[in-house]
């Protein structure tokens, strides 16, 4: 009982802590201290010198994955956001896409607090709907039938953890696939120290300096010195997610080595010997391991929760920001509704009557 009072009355202050932030955000916006409209955020950052610059193309593709104007369902109808996000859910991929996207996120720095934050949320999402409902559904198909009725089974071709297109690399790229699920997080969660709030619509103090500097030809996309911020808070609650998930890494690791131990009678100092990388090309170290992917992917569920929009605000309390055309971080904001023709509102009417 003492437990759950105590979970209550932290999250009552967060949920306080995040009304307070709204509330000093509304009087700034109206004060007219903030930038509050689409085009105005479009504008912000330094255009690139021609098209296929290295910022040009950076910045075409955060927008396209990370927009500060389209809400999830519109981006649905970006055919290039459907393509990372069919990517993302690859569990052998994943890892090297997000690597990607961070890098984009870091370089040439310093990174947005929202951004990294969402990265850590987003990759262990994308970590429990591919490595753990994926795999284990395409696990439960192969093992289906790589038994036969006749008693003979092929499952070390054909069987859970197997692919024809990496043959034996399989199980490099699984164990790839594991540790990256884990070092990324950290990697983006040490980075935090080092961000930057750059939702112009709550920062507005921050946003006139970037703004001035941004006259000067120095900016976030022109690669600002990197600071060092003293102050607690950064990422909110999630350092305490990440601890849970370095625990739930090292519990399948373990389980990882105890099965292999009890189930095939491995020798303990060969996995830590030069043995080791030939286990790895055997087929049943790569049927324990895709065991032990679907284990870790099922335990980051917690993470799944948390990329909720509502939850993720308060308990991160991060500002949400999305990225311009240009390549900066700026407030995330949807364009306004187009009020209706004199036609539209003519058949709508026309609808409510007959309603």
């Amino acid at each position: 009982r003492r437990w759950l009072s105590d979970v209550v009355d932290a999250l009552w202050c967060d949920i306080m802590v995040e009304v307070e932030v709204i509330v000093e955000a509304t009087r700034l916006g109206v004060a007219g201290h903030s930038l509050h409209d689409v085009e105005s955020l479009a504008e912000v950052g330094p255009l690139p010198p021609f098209l296929c610059h290295p910022l040009a193309i950076r910045g075409f593709l955060l927008y396209h994955f990370l927009p500060y104007d389209r809400s999830f369902f519109g981006q649905l109808k970006d055919p290039l956001y459907l393509v990372f996000l069919a990517i993302s859910c690859v569990p052998v991929l994943r890892c090297f896409f997000y690597l990607f996207v961070l890098f984009l996120e870091v370089i040439p720095g310093p990174p947005d607090e929202y951004q990294l934050v969402q990265f850590i949320i987003g990759f262990k999402a994308m970590q429990f709907y591919g490595s753990g409902i994926l795999l284990a559904a395409m696990g439960t198909w192969k093992f289906y039938w790589c038994v036969g009725t006749d008693g003979v089974h092929t499952c070390e071709t054909h069987g859970p953890g197997e692919c024809s297109t990496w043959g034996n690399y399989y199980g490099d790229m699984g164990v790839i696939d594991i540790a990256g699920s884990c070092v990324l997080i950290w990697s983006a969660f040490l980075l935090l120290p080092y961000s930057e709030q750059n939702a112009g619509l709550r920062k507005t103090e921050q946003t006139e300096v970037e703004l001035d500097s941004d006259e000067h030809g120095d900016c976030l996309s022109c690669g600002r010195q990197w600071h060092r911020f003293q102050y607690e808070g950064r990422g909110g609650r999630l350092g305490g997610l990440l601890r849970y998930d370095l625990r739930c890494f090292l519990f399948s690791v373990f389980v990882l080595v105890v099965l292999e131990i009890w189930r095939y009678g491995e020798d303990p100092h060969s996995l830590i010997e030069s043995k080791a990388h030939g286990i790895m090309h055997t087929w049943k170290f790569r049927e324990t391991l895709f065991v032990v992917r679907v284990l870790y992917g099922f335990l980051a569920f917690p993470f799944s929760v948390f990329q909720l929009p509502v939850l993720s605000q308060i308990l991160t309390h991060t500002v949400p920001t999305g990225f311009n055309r240009r390549g900066a971080a700026v407030a995330y904001l949807l364009p306004p509704v187009e009020p209706l023709g004199e036609m539209e509102e003519e058949e709508e009417r026309q609808h409510l009557v007959q309603v």
